[in-house]
C-alpha cells in the first residue's frame, strides 16, 4: 500500500509542475486537488479517517458519514500549509524530512518502515542541496510531499488503530501545528482585510524571523522546535495539550511583538 501511495502522490507532482510552468488559478488548483484526493480516498478505505481519539477528555469521535470529506479536507490543508512554508530554502523539505522520520516511529509494517526511512534520508539530502541553492521545491515538490505525508499519516494512523493503539488527535495536531497555525493566522488576516486568502505576502512567521536572524538560524529554530515538541509529545513527557498551549503562547507572543515592532518602525 505504501508504494501505491507513493505512486499516486506523483499525480500532485505533475499538477504542481503545471502550476509552476503556467501559474494556474489558485482556486482551480484547489478544486482539481480536492477532486483527485476524493477519488483516491474513495478508492482506498484505509486512507479515510473514520474516528479520532481525544486524549484530554478520553473520548472517541466517529466520522462514518463524513469521513471521506473530512479526510480530503485534512490532506488539502496539509498540502497548502506545506506550500506556504516554501518561502525560504530548505524549510518545506526540512518539515517533510522530519514528518517522514517521526512517522517511521509509528510504522507497524516492515515495508512501510523501510520506505519511510529511505524517503526521510533522501529528503535530508535534498534539504541540504536546497539550502545550498542547488534547486527549489516549487509547487511540484510541495504538493507531492504534502499529499505523500498526508496519505501516509492516515494509513499509519489506521494501521495503529487495527493493533489497538489509538494515536490521539492532540499528538496529530502537534505533528502538523507549526506550519498549520501559521497558515490559519494568515488566512484569517487576509479574509479580515478582504484580501484573497491565497494571495502572497511577507507576513509568514519565517519572514518575521529572517528580519531578525539569518535564514540558517531560522531553519534551525523551526526544525528544533518541531523535534522538541514532537519528542515531548511522543514520549508524553508532559501532556500533549500542554505542549500545544505552550507553543501557541510563544507563537502569539512572538507574532504580536514582531508586528508591533514593524508598525513602530514604519511610523
Amino acid at each position: 500500500m505504501t508504494i501505491t501511495i507513493f505512486m499516486y502522490s506523483y499525480i500532485f507532482f505533475f499538477l504542481g509542475y503545471i502550476d509552476d510552468r503556467f501559474r494556474l488559478n489558485a482556486y482551480l488548483k484547489l478544486g482539481i486537488s480536492f477532486i483527485i484526493i476524493l477519488f483516491l480516498l474513495n478508492s482506498f478505505e484505509i486512507l479515510q479517517i473514520k474516528k479520532i481519539y481525544i486524549q484530554s477528555v478520553n473520548k472517541q469521535i466517529m466520522f462514518s458519514k463524513i469521513s471521506l470529506f473530512f479526510s480530503a479536507l485534512c490532506i488539502l490543508l496539509l498540502m497548502n500549509a506545506l506550500n506556504l512554508t516554501d518561502g525560504i530554502n530548505g524549510l518545506a523539505s526540512g518539515f517533510a524530512s522530519l514528518w517522514l522520520l517521526i512517522l517511521s516511529l509509528f510504522a507497524s509494517e516492515h515495508n512501510t518502515l523501510i520506505l519511510l526511512l529511505i524517503l526521510s534520508l533522501f529528503m535530508v539530502i535534498n534539504t541540504v542541496l536546497i539550502i545550498k541553492g542547488k534547486y527549489f521545491l516549487g509547487d511540484s515538490g510541495t504538493l507531492f510531499l504534502g499529499s505523500l505525508v498526508g496519505f501516509l499519516t492516515i494509513f499509519i494512523y489506521n494501521n495503529q488503530i487495527k493493533v489497538g493503539n489509538f494515536i490521539s488527535i492532540e499528538k496529530i495536531f502537534i505533528f502538523f501545528m507549526i506550519p498549520g497555525i501559521d497558515m490559519f493566522r494568515l488566512f484569517c488576516i487576509r479574509l479580515l482585510k478582504k484580501k484573497d486568502p491565497f494571495s502572497g505576502d511577507l507576513n509568514h512567521l519565517h519572514h518575521y524571523l529572517i528580519k531578525k536572524i539569518s535564514i540558517n538560524q531560522t531553519l534551525l529554530i523551526y526544525l528544533f522546535t518541531f523535534l522538541i515538541t514532537n519528542i515531548i509529545s511522543y514520549y508524553e513527557i508532559i501532556s500533549p495539550i500542554l505542549v500545544i498551549v505552550f507553543y501557541l503562547a510563544i507563537y502569539i507572543f512572538f507574532i504580536f511583538f514582531s508586528e508591533k515592532e514593524l508598525k513602530d518602525t514604519s511610523n
